[in-house]
């Protein structure tokens, strides 16, 4: 299978995309890379002249091909969350949805961890003050 990992140069991305390669799929890797270098661990297998990319500005054409797109990537644990809200709004709530409308275009399948999905949708509901403001993602 072909997938695309969102934030692959994370803390859980670092971990699934060997573990995806080592159960034979193709894995291809989306990440801006605003912690590179700062690895907990060894550092992430080299993805060849990947540019960071930015979820935010994903089109359709660029997930034609894989079988599945997994969403890992977040600002998580971070302060940045209470210094610039609109900041983690952008890249959590409104990078999620781009991304996920894009797979879908493009036919592949999207999965969400379970927390990015809970914080999709409290964030959703931050922004429009309407409880069942997620629904209007699915």
């Amino acid at each position: 299978m072909r997938v695309l990992v969102a934030g692959d140069r994370g803390y859980i991305g670092a971990v699934l995309v060997p573990l995806l390669r080592a159960a034979g799929h193709e894995v291809d890797g989306l990440d801006l890379g605003l912690y590179e270098g700062c690895d907990l661990g060894p550092a992430p297998d080299d993805l060849g002249g990947r540019r960071p990319r930015d979820m935010r500005d994903v089109e359709p054409g660029e997930l034609e091909g894989y079988d599945a797109v997994a969403c890992l990537a977040a600002l998580s644990n971070d302060p940045l969350g209470d210094l610039n809200r609109a900041a983690t709004f952008s890249v959590n709530l409104d990078g999620t949805l781009q991304l996920a409308r894009a797979a879908k275009q493009a036919t592949s399948h999207f999965s969400l961890t379970e927390g990015a999905l809970a914080e999709v949708r409290a964030r959703l509901t931050l922004r429009t003050g309407d409880t069942d403001a997620h629904r209007a993602s699915e």
